[in-house]
């Protein structure tokens, strides 16, 4: 795990080395899904409440498209702490970080959910890469398992860079 860690710090500081900001779409979600590249680009929500209250978080939603089988993401991370740049699991602890990412297969209509394994047998990570008051950047990847059954979907590569609303 850490050599994959140190990769993907080393991949994410010569990316921004790059003189250009095009390089970054901002308000884009992707994800390699088992194995098929999606880009939820269509309603794409953020918000974030890191002012002292009873807990902190992000949440991020967004969908494939609005017809009828358009498929939906959302991520939420919650923590007792102020969410700063760092790595948020599913794996239960004592810091009080929450992580739940949503996959809705054909999100309008009859949706087939797939959610975060809240055991932490199949583990989900979040790690934010830059965050402010304006703006959220990171990544994601895990195992969602079905609502309702046995099966499984498998999120690699998952990438975000959104403005806060």
């Amino acid at each position: 795990m850490k050599p994959l860690l140190v990769a993907v710090c080393i991949v994410l500081a010569l990316a921004s080395c790059q003189k250009s900001a095009t390089n970054k779409s901002v308000n884009t979600i992707s994800a390699t899904i088992d194995g098929m590249n999606e880009s939820f680009g269509a309603s794409v929500a953020t918000q974030m409440s890191n002012a002292a209250q009873a807990s902190y978080s992000v949440s991020i939603a967004a969908s494939t498209g609005t017809g009828t089988n358009a498929d939906a993401l959302s991520i939420f991370v919650s923590s007792n702490n102020k969410i700063v740049t760092g790595t948020y699991t599913n794996i239960p602890d004592s810091s009080g970080n929450f992580l739940q990412i949503v996959y809705l297969k054909g999100a309008i209509g009859t949706p087939v959910t797939y959610n975060t394994d809240y055991a932490g047998t199949k583990p989900s990570s979040l790690t934010i890469t830059a965050i402010s008051s304006t703006s959220v950047q990171g990544t994601f990847s895990g195992q969602l398992i079905l609502t309702n059954g046995d099966s499984a979907k498998t999120v690699t590569d998952g990438k975000f860079n959104l403005k806060i609303k």
